[in-house]
């Protein structure tokens, strides 16, 4: 039996138990190899990215099959969608990393313990202490504070 799902610009298949993206520029699928698809982003910072599973670990792939990260081991992916844009959370050994467009950023950083949205960027915990950081990926406040309150008007 096939499973067979179409997004806007791609699709998913799955056969013996495992998926595979068919691209239609191509009219076929790649390799049937991932236990699962998690998540796919449909905004416009992430086009079409897929976060999916082999052998029990995430990797993220685009809708033309690319696949980034899979040999880091990772153990969740997750969207951090704010106003002032979108970053990947990557997760791996229970620290994070922040990335944006992963065919730019191809060696993240796993420094942060956690990652939250904010009106202007992500505030981000390091070492016990929070901060921040714009949309660029710059730091704007050293991580020197306890906690974090944002307040809404």
């Amino acid at each position: 039996m096939q499973d067979f799902t179409v997004e806007k610009s791609f699709g998913l298949g799955r056969r013996n138990g495992k998926w595979a993206i068919l691209i239609p520029e191509k009219l076929k699928f790649g390799e049937f190899k991932y236990d699962k698809f998690d998540r796919i982003a449909r905004n416009e910072a992430y086009y079409h990215l897929i976060y999916c599973t082999i052998n029990g670990y995430y990797t993220v792939t685009d809708e033309e099959g690319n696949e980034y990260y899979a040999s880091l081991n990772l153990e969740k992916v997750r969207p951090l969608t704010c106003e002032v844009g979108a970053r990947l959370v990557l997760q791996k050994e229970g620290k994070i990393a922040i990335v944006g467009d992963p065919a730019q950023e191809p060696d993240p950083s796993f420094i942060y313990e956690d990652a939250v949205c904010a009106d202007k960027g992500y505030y981000l915990k390091k070492d016990g202490k929070w901060g921040m950081m714009d949309n660029t990926g710059k730091v704007v406040v050293e991580f020197t504070y306890s906690d974090y309150r944002e307040i809404n008007q």
